[in-house]
């Protein structure tokens, strides 16, 4: 399947995933519900043993907000790489990170593109602004492997999917890990426990977290 084709067949994903961010000093592991849908909406909410629920975030191509209810605190700004990696640790706009949490290689727009054929893997690179994007597929399966971003010749991050399995019509990867280089050594695994592709559709609510009342939001952007 073409990578256009592969993007206009995801619908709306419903799932659970366990993720797992590694960084300098701190490992943090949490089963999450997800709520993803192309091109940059996303849901995360924390799924606690027990009690509940103690994280929230959205994001869409106007915000992006985190919710902590336990120590009454909610943060709000743009939905920046460098606002996104207060969470994530790595710098990948939402409108990246949802493909790829979906597994499906975000579009680039503009630039030179160029392919080639590496045995049984087809490689595609993409150069834009001062940045290379490299992404490769497997020939076979007609499946994507790995996705890699440099700036001036610098890893900024990678990606590797795994594990394909059947969601709805489209071939999704159940496992997904993204390396972030700068500014810091990161790892984030996404093992899906269950997914499911529903219907699109135009509400964007659930893409974009209410202010509880009384409560005062802090800008992310300070």
């Amino acid at each position: 399947m073409k990578l256009a084709a592969m993007r206009d067949s995801v619908g709306m994903i419903r799932a659970t995933a366990r993720i797992t961010v590694t960084a300098p000093g701190m490992t943090y592991s949490r089963k999450m519900a997800l709520l993803l849908q192309m091109p940059s909406n996303l849901r995360l909410e924390a799924i606690p043993i027990f009690g509940p629920v103690d994280f929230f975030l959205s994001a869409n191509e106007q915000s992006l907000k985190m919710f902590f209810p336990g120590q009454g605190e909610f943060y709000v700004g743009a939905p920046t790489p460098e606002n996104f990696s207060l969470f994530f640790k790595v710098s990948i706009p939402p409108s990246d990170v949802v493909p790829l949490f979906i597994g499906v290689p975000p579009e680039v727009i503009g630039g030179q593109h160029s392919g080639h054929g590496e045995g049984s893997v087809y490689r595609i690179d993409s150069k834009y602004a001062n940045k290379k994007r490299s992404l490769w597929i497997d020939r076979e399966n007609q499946t994507v492997m790995k996705l890699e971003e440099k700036k001036d010749d610098r890893i900024l991050w990678r990606v590797l999917f795994m594990d394909y399995t059947v969601v709805g019509k489209v071939s999704l990867p159940n496992l997904i890990q993204i390396e972030g280089e700068e500014p810091e050594r990161v790892e984030i695994e996404i093992q899906y426990l269950q997914r499911d592709m529903i219907p699109s559709t135009s509400d964007t609510a659930p893409f974009n977290l209410p202010i509880p009342p009384g409560i005062i939001p802090t800008p992310l952007e300070h």
